[in-house]
């Protein structure tokens, strides 16, 4: 039986289906959604990650498209749909911003590449000059949670969980990291012209290396290195991507936090191709995991802050004492039920008194009711689910109700 993983906290969202698929293999306890509402179906991979006291739960989203409006639109809709997450990553592959004379930031092919605290510079926005178009994007930083997180495992010996979650998810996706013959550098004014990457004493061998720095973001594929080092000489970029600026500014509308995570698979560069995108997603992916396994997880409470409620309706007083959960714990002398729909809409009763229909945009509900048995009531158009909850003073109960036959 699948255990209930209460309501997402971190939104995954991913541009490519191969990084669906590596984001998907890190996961525990997955299942799909599928929420119907106007215009395109919206399906989520729902799932849990290890963290420090237990587990995060999950939700992973597939973008139709690439692109900054495409994150964006598809963050809101996530968010839309999941209020409870906190924290949005978008985790996927990058092209990668080399500096083969400091061997200490050479990143290279394989690496990884997470957002520093200049976050995402968004470099076709700016003020367009005779020779070039000078960046103007507003600074965007990312969760210092989730950099501060990446800092203590930069000091502390993560690298055999990483490496080992790096072996298993490339099985998952039946891929494998190139030999090293495949990560080929050109001189960015000759591309005929191969350069020796540096030697690095902090690199282990046949292995990623894991960089903090702004990460550079457009709408438009880069294929011109002389482009790709004017984003490092003027931003100390190192990676180069297509979604992250759209993920930044709907986590600024929205008050949350962001976190960008990219696995490098070319340079930018007349070189450009597919062979290294399996093995960038799937170590972006298992540094996702591998982070969030550092960090606590919310109290399993539920008593976060900014929950949003999905009840729309009055609901008398002897049945439901209270339907609120906002900036506060539950009052001492009552319980806290936490009801969601995996597949909604359904209509919600409790001890026979309608609720409200949790609806594909806000699926949930926090009901606070007092000490004893209640009788929650789930109903679509030709089914039903009942739930007998037993609640004590001061404790919280899940209620996941599941797809309802139709």
């Amino acid at each position: 039986m699948r255990k209930s993983l209460g309501p997402p906290t971190i939104g995954i969202v991913t541009a490519l289906p191969r990084e669906f698929k590596a984001v998907v293999a890190m996961l525990e306890n997955s299942n799909v959604v599928e929420l119907s509402t106007k215009g395109a179906d919206q399906t989520f991979m729902l799932g849990a990650l290890p963290s420090k006291n237990g587990h995060h739960s999950v939700a992973v989203l597939l973008l139709p498209d690439i692109g900054n409006n495409s994150s964006g639109i598809g963050a809101a809709l996530l968010t839309s749909n999941y209020p409870s997450v906190e924290c949005v990553f978008m985790v996927g592959i990058a092209g990668g911003i080399p500096d083969p004379s400091n061997p200490s930031e050479h990143v290279r092919l394989g690496d990884v590449v997470v957002s520093g605290r200049e976050g995402v510079v968004q470099y076709d926005i700016g003020k367009m000059l005779a020779d070039r178009l000078v960046a103007k994007s507003p600074p965007r930083p990312p969760s210092a949670r989730m950099l501060q997180a990446t800092r203590m495992l930069s000091a502390f010996d993560y690298k055999s969980k990483f490496y080992e979650w790096i072996d298993a998810g490339l099985k998952v996706v039946r891929a494998s990291r190139p030999v090293e013959s495949a990560d080929t550098l050109v001189r960015t004014d000759d591309s005929s012209i191969a350069i020796v990457h540096p030697r690095d004493p902090q690199r282990d061998s046949g292995r990623p290396r894991v960089f903090v720095g702004a990460i550079a973001s457009a709408n438009q594929v880069l294929k011109y290195p002389a482009r790709r080092d004017q984003l490092r000489d003027e931003h100390r970029a190192k990676a180069v991507e297509m979604e992250g600026s759209g993920i930044a500014d709907l986590a600024w509308t929205r008050s949350i936090e962001y976190f960008v995570v990219r696995g490098i698979c070319d340079y930018c560069d007349s070189n450009k191709g597919d062979d290294w995108h399996d093995y960038a997603a799937v170590v972006a992916a298992a540094y996702t995991r591998v982070l969030l396994s550092s960090l606590s997880s919310p109290s399993k409470s539920l008593n976060r802050r900014n929950v949003l409620v999905a009840v729309a309706v009055a609901v008398p007083a002897a049945a439901v004492s209270a339907v609120a959960l906002i900036h506060g714990n539950s009052p001492p002398q009552m319980g806290q039920v936490y009801i969601e729909a995996v597949q909604p809409p359904v209509d919600l009763s409790i001890d026979g008194v309608f609720i409200g229909r949790l609806t594909t945009d806000l699926p949930f509900t926090t009901v606070d009711l007092d000490e004893g048995n209640h009788r929650v009531l789930a109903e679509s158009a030709h089914s039903q689910y009942e739930r007998l909850v037993q609640l004590k003073r001061g404790s919280s109960f899940m209620v996941q109700i599941p797809p309802l036959a139709k």
